[in-house]
């Protein structure tokens, strides 16, 4: 009959084993990530070239420091009314149709190129070429919308 067991030793795997083993899954990980890590590097190399590297250590050296200027600075008066102003300007922007913004800016777009085209002439308009111009129904219903954007504003 067979000892009973009485003790149970671990293996125990050398630091020379776990090194060539950890080598060997970031060899895979570099291997399967290749563009990324790629990619990573070439956005580093950009990041030390600009300076920016340099910057950002420096910043995390001082970070103590940095952090209480900041709040510092954040905390002055003229930067709290900046900084309420910003919050407000983006509450504004969440009220703002995007889609009919849209359509308004690429008529704008179009009536900008149509005036710079006519900068350089020497043209003057008489009273009865602008009621007559009234005719054109592209000018007709430009102000058209002027009109009701003038009407909608004045409700508000």
């Amino acid at each position: 009959m067979a000892k009973p067991i009485t003790t149970i030793k671990k293996i125990e795997v050398s630091q020379e084993e776990k090194r060539k083993q950890n080598l060997l899954e970031i060899e895979q990980a570099l291997a399967d990530n290749k563009e990324a890590v790629l990619e990573g590097i070439a956005c580093l190399r950009k990041l030390h070239d600009a300076g920016v590297l340099e910057i950002a250590n420096a910043l995390l050296a001082r970070k103590d420091q940095v952090l209480e200027n900041v709040v510092k600075e954040v905390s002055r008066k003229p930067n709290i009314d900046v900084l309420k102003n910003i919050v407000n300007l983006l509450m504004l922007l969440g009220t703002i149709d995007l889609e009919k913004l849209q359509v308004m800016s690429t008529r704008m777009n179009a009536g900008v190129q149509e005036a710079a085209a006519s900068v350089n002439k020497e043209e003057t308009t008489s009273f009865f070429q602008l009621l007559s111009a009234l005719k054109d129904p592209d000018i007709n219903r430009s102000i058209t919308m002027l009109l009701h954007f003038l009407r909608g504003m004045g409700k508000s």
